[in-house]
């Protein structure tokens, strides 16, 4: 580029351009820092300018005896004056290290050379606290998986984090920006942190660094410990209680439909079917500990959705409507909880409030990238600390409370639906929650409900449950469709093998022994080529369950309501 071009440049375009090398800057330094092997920049008067966590480790004593005489001091001065690469072996602790040393012209100077210390990490007794290698460095696709030759994670993701990792990839892909996220692997025993940045043609450039001892250190190990056991344990309750309420709601419809409508029986189903829906609430709230719901996302204007799901809360609504794509339910269980959380940092005589606007944003804004979002505000909150929200999110802070899992629970949901949280201070120093969504551009055309195709279509039910089993039959059978089931993934292939004729549809639960439900639909597709499939499952913690559907499969979680198991039959199978 001519000089002549850059002296036209304005001033902002000069500060993005600033901006960008800054961010790059401090990517390459973080990856750097995150490398497994020690590094070191020595200058030319032997001091040493910087070094990364690794040196640190293998190195706890530094370099200054080595750099004030012997072989290390000879050859990073023999490099600075000549310019050439230099190859010995240092010390780490009792172990014999390779060492390289790449001499380069300092940053403000053509005349002046500092040195960069390149190790090999150790493999003596100087390497045996480090259990593992520290950082890897890999390239993943959008959604987070490792493309093919480039390395991937040191250890398996912890069931109960994968979701989280999952949308905090597709965030940066989005959005464009660096981003960062802490999990669990190896059953909740080590900890780790993928550092993500877009690198383009839907490629991530990702550096994990292992956590553990930072961990461990700070309380959060011990922490995660108990929460992956609640975890476990809750997981496992929610999947038997989700199974008995598919067995009650789906008997209740059943008898409601068998009814005429004037008898006086319906009232008393109807309540049955009420308290089973609040039951199901609570253990959807089970299930997610275990592991986080999938969102469902529909295009709705928020708006009307408050006006229809708020009670007892002011409400200042914007004059145009305004859309975003978000889980319906899951939008409506996080606001209740952090409406919860805002009631009680209320001033006396205070009322709480929704309010809803667009917010552009013109510049990058943390992981936000530029442009228009719609915000919930909740406010006002006159007594709240600085960070005390944060405190809160923690399950096992602020007294364990339920209230702090409702809250966890309530940030986890809204990160899965590419929400941002956070807290401002108004001008009068009031504070505010406020819940930003990307905004949707229209709305999606009403789909008219679709009818269950009968008579040619056959659907195979397979649940090890046989309540259950039952009235999944019991319901697809009439509405005129051809039902195969059996107990096991064993049985059911026995029932195929023996089957005359088409099979459409598979209905399997998951969570079946010894045969997994993903296990079952694969296998199948080798009898039955591009067999549709919807797996139903009372809880998502369960090392079978696919973390990618593939093309032809669906997921319901248990318990359903009957239309609900109707209408995606009939999405799924398509017409007749």
């Amino acid at each position: 580029m001519e000089r002549i071009e850059l002296e036209t440049w304005r001033a902002g375009e000069v500060a993005r351009l600033l901006a960008l090398v800054e961010n790059e800057k401090h990517f390459y330094q973080e990856l750097l820092a995150a490398l497994p092997y020690p590094l070191a920049v020595v200058s030319s008067g032997l001091r040493v300018l910087s070094v990364n966590r690794a040196f640190r480790r293998f190195f706890p004593d530094g370099l200054d005896a080595q750099l004030a005489a012997g072989e290390l001091r000879s050859a990073i001065l023999a490099a600075v004056a000549e310019g050439n690469r230099q190859t010995l072996t240092a010390h780490a602790g009792q172990a014999l290290v390779p060492a390289t040393i790449i001499p380069f012209y300092d940053q403000f100077s053509d005349t002046q050379r500092s040195a960069l210390l390149v190790f090999e990490a150790p493999t003596g007794p100087a390497n045996a606290a480090s259990d593992g290698v520290p950082a890897t460095l890999w390239t993943a696709s959008a959604g987070g998986s490792p493309l093919p030759g480039s390395g991937t994670r040191p250890a398996e993701i912890e069931p109960s984090d994968t979701l989280r990792v999952r949308a905090a990839f597709e965030q940066a892909h989005e959005s464009g920006h660096r981003t960062a996220v802490d999990y669990r692997g190896e059953g909740g025993q080590r900890w780790f942190c993928d550092h993500i940045r877009p690198a383009g043609e839907d490629r991530l450039n990702v550096v994990t660094t292992e956590e553990t001892e930072r961990a461990i250190a700070t309380g959060v190990w011990a922490r995660g410990q108990k929460l992956n056991a609640i975890a476990r344990m809750s997981g496992r309750l929610a999947h038997e209680f989700n199974n008995i309420l598919t067995v009650i709601t789906g008997n209740a419809d059943l008898l409601l439909a068998s009814l005429s409508p004037s008898s006086p029986k319906r009232v008393e189903l109807q309540q049955i079917l009420s308290a089973a829906e609040r039951a199901a609430e609570i253990g959807n709230r089970l299930r997610a500990l275990g592991r986080p719901m999938r969102p469902k996302p529909e295009l709705f204007d928020l708006n009307e959705f408050l006006r229809r799901t708020t009670v007892g809360t002011a409400l200042h609504l914007s004059t145009e409507p305004l859309f975003l794509s978000a889980d319906r339910a899951l939008l409506a269980q996080a606001l209740r909880a952090l409406a919860a959380f805002a009631a009680e940092r209320l001033e006396p005589g205070a009322r709480l409030a929704f309010s809803t606007a667009v917010r552009r944003l013109t510049h990058d804004h943390g992981t936000l990238a530029p442009g228009p979002y719609v915000t919930i505000d909740i406010a006002p909150l006159s007594r709240l600390d600085e960070g005390e929200l944060e405190r809160w999110l923690e399950p096992f802070g602020e007294g364990a409370s339920s209230q702090a899992f409702e809250l966890t629970q309530a940030a986890q949901s809204l990160l899965l639906m590419k929400a941002h949280l956070t807290i401002e201070r108004g001008a009068g120093g009031e504070h505010r929650i406020v819940v930003l969504f990307p905004q949707a551009a229209k709305a999606a055309p009403l789909q008219p409900r679709p009818i269950v195709p009968a008579g040619s279509r056959t659907v195979m039910v397979v649940d090890d449950q046989d309540p259950v089993r039952s009235v999944m039959c019991d319901l697809l059978k009439r509405r005129g469709l051809s039902v195969l089931d059996a107990a096991s993934g064993a049985l059911a292939l026995d029932v195929a093998r023996g089957h005359r004729g088409p099979i459409d549809l598979l209905i399997s639960d998951v969570a079946m022994s010894p045969m997994r439900g993903p296990e079952l639909a694969r296998t199948m597709r080798q009898l039955y080529p591009g067999l549709k499939t919807i797996f139903v499952s009372g809880s998502q913690d369960d090392p079978a369950f696919p973390d990618e559907l593939a093309e032809n499969e669906v997921f319901l979680p248990k318990p359903y309501k009957s239309a609900d198991l109707l209408d995606l039959v009939a999405r799924t199978l398509g017409p007749a």
